[in-house]
């Protein structure tokens, strides 16, 4: 049975890609210049966004969005409507599907031709594509249990480390005052679309209702501030803003005495790639 916990689970999943592939970079960049403000408002919106959200499908028991639009609105509205969300939809997929391929050729196999890395993972979508969006929940689920135990200890092996300078962290926050820039709240505000999501997954919920917003601003607020944190602290205030992933290259900076991987590399790429 899919009961309401699915729910965050969709936020977490959402939360643990956007530290990987873009959002980290995009703070970086505006770490002199309002990213720690943006990071706060960005909560607000998003507390707010995720409340009004979950409280509107809450009236629409085991219904889709296309559902949802064909009931109450005129067929050409209805069409239109979702011609584009199926091409945003696309866009944000194909991002994030060029971003793997890339990460995949820059840390596990860069000898593998690129297109063939792509119709790989293309197979892998296609193929779950056709998944009942019940057992993708229920998968999502177990992943999430298998593997943040490990980003766990991936951040705090990372703050713990002697390379870590609080220093650069401080200087950073110095600049916290600044006014907050579109760009950086847009890209904080993404890590808690998770919920967006619902729009297909709300078919399979008996009977639902959201809890726990509070809970939710805290842990990204959280997850936001070591997206920030983490990064600056082992790379510096200036050399952060060199690396293109900045969370895979900080992983390969670390090095674990007596284990059964020396680089943290491979143990960070192969347990947060199955998030995509």
């Amino acid at each position: 049975m899919v009961t309401n916990r699915y729910v965050y689970c969709l936020i977490a999943i959402n939360a643990l890609i956007s530290i990987i592939i873009y959002v980290p970079r995009i703070l970086l960049q505006h770490r002199f210049d309002g990213a720690w403000t943006s990071i706060l408002l960005s909560v607000v919106i998003s507390y707010l966004l995720i409340r009004w959200f979950t409280t509107m499908l809450a009236s629409f028991t085991r219904q889709g969005f296309p559902e949802m639009m064909k009931q109450y609105l005129p067929n050409w509205v209805n069409v239109s409507v979702q011609l584009l969300m199926i091409g945003l939809w696309f866009f944000a997929g194909a991002i994030t599907l060029l971003s793997f391929v890339d990460i995949t050729l820059r840390y596990i196999s860069p000898d593998v031709p690129a297109f063939l890395v792509m119709i790989g993972y293309l197979i892998v979508v296609c193929w779950a594509c056709t998944l009942n969006p019940a057992s993708i929940l229920f998968g999502l689920e177990i992943l999430l249990v298998l593997n943040c135990p490990i980003v766990a200890f991936f951040i705090i092996r990372a703050i713990t480390s002697p390379m870590f300078d609080w220093d650069a962290v401080l200087q950073t926050f110095t600049f916290s005052l600044q006014w907050p820039s579109f760009q950086a709240v847009a890209a904080a505000t993404f890590l808690f679309t998770g919920y967006i999501n619902l729009v297909v997954f709300n078919r399979v919920f008996e009977k639902f209702h959201m809890r726990g917003y509070l809970l939710i601003s805290l842990s990204g607020l959280l997850l936001l501030l070591l997206t920030m944190i983490v990064p600056i602290g082992m790379h510096g205030s200036m050399g952060v803003s060199t690396y293109v992933y900045p969370w895979f290259s900080l992983a390969d900076s670390i090095r674990i005495d007596m284990f059964l991987v020396e680089r943290l590399v491979f143990v960070f790429t192969w347990f947060t790639f199955p998030f995509f």
